[in-house]
């Protein structure tokens, strides 16, 4: 009765594998389909001949059959490592590595085939007839060895899907299932051999058989399930390390998923955090990425990094993930440099309201600054000053000691004049050689007092340019607001009076 309960379960092993093997032929597409089906033909082999041998009516069929079964036996430890090394991506040397395990299978073929010249697989074996019929041996100083090589292509096998079970996260599922397939015969085969070395098989069950069958049926639940064989989630988890933004994948509870190179060399301690910690206790975390609205959609944040005296900005696209029912079941973050483009604009926006010379604020911006700082003290009720200042015989410098000696001198003199004023004072270059300053929260005498300083400030200390001494000395026209409805009028104001002071003698 045990008998053909194995030949059933067997059989429909056998016509379960044929048909995985044609479902893979036909129906994938992966290029690492190859040795995945010579595995499983070794492996309908190794079914068949278990088969076989429990249908034998004498030695001789029951050893032809058992010489079948190790043709499987030997093909599929061989073919199941190719699989394995293949699938993980690492490559095994032709004539090295996969040539020299084929001889080995041949070799074991060959010996267990002439076992009866030379009795060094079976010393002895015959066919056991009673209720059960089995296939009985005494094994011989080979069979061990047959028993290795399975077991140490098995291990190697194990050894190689563990290593990219570490870096590859986003198949983990696919390597684990992968596996349990590849582990499963190995655990067959160690009982077996624990069966015939150490109790004399007097259990007689073939447990590899057995256990080759489950392997199969959780291969083809894995290609089914979680798509072992499709290159696409490898494809996605390569593109997502190539690509220079930094991605990482969170749940709708801000927890962190996955991510990728990127995002670890954005963030070193990324590589070290834990699946389904809470993405805001990792080290380093920008603040602006911490509090984004679960409501919208979409989000796109920007945040800076400052790594010693270097600033590093960033650009954060944030987007949901929405289930069928629209529900949000997570959120994607893809974060780009963006260091270029904000040093291009500040560099814009500085051309655009700073003098190129000097650094100060050109004409433009200072009138729309002190546009906003007259009104505002005309609202208020309060005094402001506006002082403008010229180099004495300025064209004297540019024709006597060249322009290069001039462009000096009003770079020193704007640093002197820079220097000796509060933080929001607006200072100007107004034109040429002429300078502009707006005061506000001041008193007359202390206006006249800064102006005073100014001046002396500029012609105190001689400008020094290789090797010549060169004297400068201002003019400086000042006006109070108390009479000037506008800018403009207080403009002119100023204005008259340093044409005032050139008139009466400069400096």
């Amino acid at each position: 009765m045990l008998n053909i309960i194995q030949e059933s379960v067997l059989g429909a092993a056998l016509a379960a594998t044929l048909y995985f093997a044609l479902y893979i032929l036909y129906r994938c597409q992966s290029s690492k389909k190859t040795y995945l089906l010579l595995t499983l033909i070794s492996a309908s082999v190794l079914i068949l001949g278990h088969l076989l041998e429990l249908q034998s009516e004498d030695t001789g069929e029951a050893f032809t059959a058992v010489k079948i079964l190790y043709v499987g036996v030997a093909f599929v430890s061989t073919f199941t490592l190719f699989f394995a090394a293949d699938f993980c991506e690492i490559k095994l040397h032709p004539y090295a590595v996969k040539l020299p395990m084929v001889v080995i299978a041949l070799l074991i073929i060959a010996s267990l085939w002439t076992t009866r010249i030379h009795h060094l697989s079976y010393e002895s074996f015959w066919l056991h007839t009673g209720t059960r019929r089995y296939f009985e041996f005494v094994p011989g100083p080979l069979y061990p060895v047959y028993t290795l090589y399975e077991n140490i292509c098995v291990l190697v096998s194990a050894g190689m899907i563990v290593a990219r079970i570490r870096t590859w996260k986003r198949l983990r599922r696919q390597l684990v299932m992968l596996l349990l397939i590849v582990l499963f015969p190995m655990v067959g085969g160690f009982l077996y051999y624990v069966m015939v070395v150490m109790f004399n098989n007097k259990f007689h069950f073939y447990f590899v058989a057995y256990a080759m069958s489950l392997s199969n049926v959780f291969l083809f639940f894995g290609i089914i399930r979680y798509d072992m064989l499709d290159i696409t989630p490898r494809g996605a988890s390569k593109a997502l390390d190539s690509i220079k933004e930094a991605y990482i994948l969170i749940d709708s509870g801000m927890y962190y998923l996955d991510s990728n190179s990127s995002a670890h060399h954005l963030f070193p301690g990324l590589d070290r955090f834990r699946k389904m910690a809470p993405i805001s206790q990792l080290e380093s975390w920008p603040e602006e990425l911490k509090g984004f609205s679960s409501e919208t959609e979409n989000h796109n944040i920007q945040f800076s990094i400052v790594s010693g005296q270097n600033t590093s900005y960033y650009s954060a696209g944030i987007n949901a993930i929405l289930s069928p029912k629209g529900g949000k079941t997570g959120w994607t973050i893809l974060i780009r440099n963006i260091t270029d483009t904000v040093t291009v604009m500040k560099s814009l926006e500085e051309a655009a309201y700073t003098d190129p010379l000097t650094g100060l604020y050109n004409r433009r911006y200072f009138m729309e600054l002190a546009v906003k700082r007259f009104d505002q003290a005309k609202r208020l009720n309060q005094r402001c000053f506006v002082m403008m200042f010229d180099l004495d015989f300025f064209k004297k410098i540019n024709d006597t000691c060249g322009h290069p000696a001039g462009d000096f001198v009003l770079q020193t003199i704007s640093a002197r004049i820079r220097d000796t004023l509060r933080s929001y004072d607006i200072l100007a270059r107004y034109g040429g050689e002429e300078f502009i300053l707006f005061l506000t929260d001041i008193d007359p005498d202390h206006a006249f007092t800064l102006a005073e300083r100014i001046r002396l400030v500029i012609g105190k200390s001689p400008c020094s340019f290789e090797g010549r001494t060169i004297a400068v000395t201002a003019s400086i026209g000042l006006a109070e607001s108390g009479g000037a409805e506008t800018l403009a009028q207080l403009l002119k104001n100023a204005d008259k009076a340093l044409y005032q002071a050139k008139a009466e003698g400069r400096d």
